[in-house]
């Protein structure tokens, strides 16, 4: 695919399950992208990274991003999952002020977030006083 065609396979709303469907494929296009860019050595990442900085607004330097990067190729990313926010089950549609909109169960969707990232494992949520 071209960049346009990628594009437009991401962004589009109108078929299938409109929003659900359109955000499962942003997450198959960032992996896509992610399993290529990875397969880059350094140098080759390096170059792809410095033509497309110009066009990323973020606080990191582009060392900063470059550092994220050349640990990228190092790490062993072998099995990264992704999580979808909200979860099945925990949104209603509902109209309001005549726009269709999504009520969100927060409670059950941070307490699944939780589960995924920490594996049913929480910290603990107090701090110890230095002082």
């Amino acid at each position: 695919m071209t960049g346009s065609q990628l594009l437009g396979y991401a962004r589009i709303r109108y078929i299938g399950n409109y929003d659900y469907e359109r955000t499962e494929r942003q997450r198959t296009v960032l992996t896509a992208i992610f399993e290529k860019f990875r397969s880059k050595n350094f140098i080759e990442m390096a170059s792809i990274l410095q033509s497309v900085i110009p066009y990323i607004k973020t606080d990191l330097s582009s060392n900063e991003i470059l550092t994220i990067a050349k640990k990228t190729l190092s790490a062993d990313l072998s099995d990264i999952q992704t999580f979808r926010i909200p979860i099945d089950g925990t949104i209603k549609d509902a109209n309001v002020n005549g726009m269709a909109v999504l009520i969100i169960d927060f409670d059950e969707n941070i307490e699944a977030a939780h589960n995924f990232i920490f594996n049913g494992i929480y910290p603990d949520d107090t701090l110890e006083d230095d002082n």
